[in-house]
């Protein structure tokens, strides 16, 4: 009898460099990766590359680290147009429709 479900060896989505790398920096510490660069260098470069993506990008990272990312407002006003009358009768026409049986 074969056994279904649960883990298997090889199974799933093999991962990426990027994050076979993050798992290297973590396990060897992140303040030990960044004390071998110069950190206001970097962002400097950044903030003064040529291509306004970068920079624009760099900013907005900056700015969300030093004041924190802006909340996001949502607006979840409705109004209700039908009655449940024709709630119900269009309820019924999609289910005709799912079915193949029409009235």
């Amino acid at each position: 009898m074969t056994q279904r479900g649960g883990k298997r060896v090889g199974a799933g989505r093999k991962p990426s460099k990027v994050v076979e790398a993050r798992k290297v920096i973590a396990a060897s510490g992140n303040g030990q990766v960044l004390a071998t660069v110069n950190e206001n260098k970097i962002w400097r470069g950044l903030i003064n590359c040529r291509d306004p993506r970068i920079k624009l990008d760099a900013m907005k990272y900056l700015t969300d680290r030093r004041d924190g990312k802006a909340t996001q407002s949502l607006n979840a006003n409705t109004t209700i147009t039908r009655t449940p009358e024709q709630r119900l009768a269009r309820l019924n026409e999609l289910i005709a429709l799912a079915t193949g049986k029409t009235q």
